[in-house]
């Protein structure tokens, strides 16, 4: 994607989503640093390249305060599986606003890189970020026995980052407590 803002890649309604497979490099590539391009609820696997590319080639770290400009993606930190559901702990470091979290099951793996793509859109929330800081988030996602990952889109400027790391999960020997620094959505 190139020369143009706004660009609408997929979406959050019934025959919105696109497939986006079996590519030699990236699954979405975003050229140009001020393109701003909301990909959502495509399923984005099996490529060469990660999922979603924004700038430079490759996996883009997030940077604290989200300085660059482009939402960072989340960090996700552990997934326990548990009846049928898992329980997903994240941080997210980003600029000040509003933002939608998605969460994508892959059952064939991650990516090589560590990083993901997509494979399916399986649930979204919603976050208003303060801008000061790593906050830590717990979701329920209604999977089980599969690889998460993670986007970030902006409900302001309706961009959206890379996939987030690749996490596995894993059936939950017993039962969690709870942690008062993790926000449930």
């Amino acid at each position: 994607t190139t020369g143009s803002t706004g660009a609408i890649i997929g979406g959050r309604n019934p025959g919105e989503a696109n497939t986006i497979a079996y590519n030699g490099g990236a699954g979405v590539q975003v050229l140009m640093s001020t393109l701003l391009a909301q990909i959502v609820g495509n399923r984005i696997h099996d490529n060469v390249g990660i999922g979603i590319d924004v700038g430079i080639a490759g996996v883009t770290p997030p940077d604290p305060g989200d300085v660059d400009g482009h939402p960072n993606q989340p960090v996700l930190l552990t997934a326990h599986s548990s009846g049928g559901s898992t329980i997903v702990d994240l941080a997210f470091d980003s600029a000040a606003g509003d933002y939608l979290i998605d969460f994508y099951a892959n059952p064939g793996g991650g990516d090589p890189s560590g990083y993901g793509e997509g494979a399916q859109l399986i649930a979204t929330i919603s976050m208003t970020h303060d801008g000061s800081g790593p906050k830590l988030l717990r979701s329920v996602v209604p999977v089980s026995g599969s690889t998460i990952t993670a986007t970030a889109t902006s409900v302001t400027s309706l961009e959206t980052s890379e996939f987030s790391n690749a996490i596995d999960d894993v059936a939950a020997a017993s039962a969690l407590v709870p942690d008062s620094s993790i926000r449930r959505s």
